[in-house]
């Protein structure tokens, strides 16, 4: 039995990965898909009608529900399990109603089926089926059989699954609900029930945690560090008791809730609340056992997100806490910072626009990689990638400077990733994604450098003719509706014919097989170009044409 439940695992860890192809291989593909039922239908056979009724126990059955749950299929486990209820259950013997065969590690494997779905059919299954154990609600086995099995009261695993189910559906409110029941056992001086929920554990705070982090609810990151407060301080009366034998005592949180708290910080963008946590976490666990590396990048990444309300205050706070974690680093508590955290930093100077902090950084990367390091020194950045780059352009992009040199320092990144300058004809290799060219075009279009966008556009298509550049399409036509704009924001005479030219190649790129066609906002680009100029009746022809494509398919959206 645990042989074929193995089988059909191992059948679904190979195939997973293979999507469905609509070909002439697509019979063998459902076939293979069907392999994992196939496997766990022949287990079921075998404990049904090869196994004499007496020599079935807790175990066999588990061997098969098990196999079930580890593949998701809740519904199949609870109709494999109503199936073995009612071959091992006499109705003439018994009567009516009778307890269950089964223990709970049976019906928990249902529970974890339902829960490695993570489908809201399946927690409405799964919470159905917990609420059975936990009021011993006698369960019909057989429809129309009139026969009816008590569930087996849950036990800590039941609560645990049922918590995950929770956790990862970002179901928040029931989550909540069902931890403080938990929670409120230990809190009471009476002597505990049969019927009492046992007190969580470990894994029962993460899966509350994680159903805060992936919840919708606005209070959601309040909730998860009122938790965590309560946590503490009930594991601070804990210590004060000194009552090591106290059922309070596994209720102080450790490392890896501290970081799942963090986590639903991060998510939600509470930078505030985040640094917060980290406070608590040092004083929680003080000499060098505080948040590692993990913790302190999902503080930085809480403020990231924390930037699309307040970009300025969100870098002056990031900026305050990346230096920390420097120090940090360089005194031997952290490790080396990677480079995604110098990213998180500069995607927030790049967000407030503060150009001249993000290439300071940058440098401090570059300087890394080159021979005036100081070997003596410590602490050592990583090398930077196209990320950092772009996002360095991206801040000069964004930023109130509107002189000609800014324009310049973005061409110098450019240069020193191996753009050609001005009357090179070399080939040299370049370190360049269509991404950072892009983020060169806004910062081009914004300041209305239409000349040198159709420019940098037309040496991007030669770079992806010769394969210099990688071709990306949904990158490439970003690309022309950033060179639109610039000659859109352009005061030139002729800007409104180069933007027609510019649209009309990308039409014929399209009628040609080409894999884009102009967006509304090309079309809308272009009609402000006219708009400028004054040309009315060309403008009144492109909303028709705008209208009779949409009404052809051509164009999703209608002129808007």
């Amino acid at each position: 039995l645990r042989a074929w439940s193995k089988c059909a695992l191992l059948t679904q860890q190979q195939i997973q990965p293979n999507t469905i192809k609509f070909d002439e291989q697509s019979d063998k593909s459902v076939k293979k898909r069907l392999a994992p039922v196939d496997a766990m239908s022949q287990a079921l056979h075998i404990l049904l009608t090869q196994m004499p009724p007496e020599q079935i126990s807790n175990r066999s059955c588990s061997a098969v529900l098990q196999g079930y749950g580890a593949l998701g299929m809740g519904k199949e486990a609870e109709d494999a399990l109503l199936k073995i209820e009612w071959m091992l259950k006499s109705p003439l013997e018994e009567g009516p109603i009778a307890s269950s065969s089964l223990d709970v590690a049976c019906y928990n494997s249902i529970l974890h089926g339902y829960c490695k779905a993570s489908k809201r059919e399946d927690m409405h299954s799964a919470v159905k089926l917990f609420q059975a154990m936990k009021t011993e609600t006698p369960i019909e086995i057989n429809t129309g059989s009139s026969f009816f099995v008590i569930p087996p009261m849950p036990d800590i695993i039941s609560y645990a699954s049922l918590l995950n189910c929770y956790g990862k559906l970002g179901m928040a409110s029931e989550a909540e609900k069902l931890i403080n029941s938990m929670m409120s056992v230990g809190t009471t001086t009476r002597k505990p029930l049969e019927t009492d929920p046992p007190e969580p554990t470990i894994a029962c705070y993460i899966s509350t945690m994680q159903a805060f982090e992936n919840s919708f609810d606005r209070d959601a990151p309040a909730r998860a560090l009122a938790l965590l407060q309560r946590l503490e301080s009930i594991g601070q009366d804990s210590e004060n008791k000194r009552d090591k034998r106290s059922r309070r005592s596994n209720r102080m949180p450790n490392r890896i809730i501290y970081n799942y708290a963090l986590r639903c910080m991060s998510k939600h963008g509470r930078g505030e609340e985040a640094e917060k946590i980290l406070n608590m976490f040092n004083k929680a666990h003080p000499n060098c056992n505080g948040p590692d590396i993990y913790a302190y990048a999902l503080a930085l990444r809480a403020w990231e997100r924390v930037g699309k309300i307040n970009p300025k205050m969100a870098a002056e706070r990031a900026e305050k806490l990346f230096i920390e974690m420097k120090n940090l680093s360089s005194e031997g508590y952290l490790p080396p910072l990677e480079l995604s955290s110098y990213n998180t930093l500069l995607g927030i100077f790049a967000r407030a626009g503060l150009a001249y902090k993000a290439e300071c950084l940058l440098h401090e990367l570059e300087v890394s990689k080159s021979s005036e390091w100081n070997q003596v020194e410590s602490f050592r950045a990583p090398e930077p990638n196209q990320m950092s780059y772009n996002l360095v352009i991206k801040a000069i992009s964004r930023s109130n400077e509107k002189n000609s040199v800014t324009v310049e320092r973005a061409w110098n990144i450019l240069y020193r990733l191996g753009y050609p300058k001005k009357g090179d004809t070399s080939r040299t290799p370049m370190q360049l994604s269509i991404d950072t060219l892009n983020s060169m075009l806004k910062l081009l279009s914004k300041r209305g450098l239409a000349a040198e966008a159709e420019s940098l556009l037309n040496a991007m298509d030669d770079f992806i003719v010769e394969g210099r550049l990688k071709r990306n399409i949904a990158a490439l036509l970003s690309s022309y509706e950033a060179t639109l704009e610039a000659l859109g924001r352009c005061k030139t005479i002729d800007a409104a014919k180069r933007a027609e030219e510019l649209v009309t190649r990308m039409e014929v790129v399209g009628e040609l097989g080409g894999e884009f066609q102009p967006s509304l906002l090309a079309y809308n680009t272009l009609l402000n170009c006219y708009a400028n100029a004054g040309m009315a009746g060309k403008s009144e022809a492109l909303l028709e044409r705008i209208n009779q494509m949409h009404e052809a398919g051509r164009i999703p959206s209608p002129p808007d």
